[in-house]
């Protein structure tokens, strides 16, 4: 990884840490009706080319179960 990349990783394991460690996962993203963890995983689907539920999961800090319980 490049200096940037390192850098935007950085922030982003910050900001995870921080909206679980505050609270707001549970809240709703900007008037939406998903949750702030709802719309992080789905910026993250549209990031990668391929994502299993699993990987999702440890990247975001959540359980198993609900990345992969939320087929819809």
């Amino acid at each position: 990884m490049g200096e940037l990349e390192d850098r935007v990783a950085s922030i982003r394991r910050f900001s995870r840490f921080y909206t679980r460690r505050i609270g707001v996962l549970h809240e709703g993203l900007l008037g939406s009706p998903l949750s702030l963890t709802e719309g992080r995983v789905i910026w993250e689907l549209a990031q990668r080319a391929q994502a299993t539920a699993s990987e999702l999961a440890a990247e975001l800090g959540l359980g198993s179960s609900p990345a992969s319980n939320s087929r819809g």
